[in-house]
């Protein structure tokens, strides 16, 4: 049914997402130099979500990070922060 959602809202194991990332990359034909590990895509993701100001309380339910230190360390500036705007 097309109108069922594509995700869980529960986490899922690190053998199921490094599963879904080597399958996706397969599927899309994206060419990655270096692997692509879950560690990765956790990290870009909370810097994404930091990015466009989602609370650090919601970073950590998604990421399942446990404290906010735990996020804090992945918070670098954006492009525009770089260049003072």
């Amino acid at each position: 049914k097309e109108t069922e959602n594509w995700y869980y809202k529960q986490h899922i194991d690190k053998n199921s997402l490094s599963k879904f990332m080597k399958d996706l990359i397969h599927e899309t034909g994206i060419e990655i130099d270096s692997l692509l590990t879950n560690h990765f895509g956790r990290k870009i993701s909370a810097q994404l979500m930091q990015d466009i100001n989602v609370e650090e309380q919601i970073i950590m339910n998604i990421t399942g990070h446990r404290s906010v230190d735990a996020i804090q360390k992945y918070k670098m500036p954006n492009d525009q922060q770089k260049m003072g705007r």
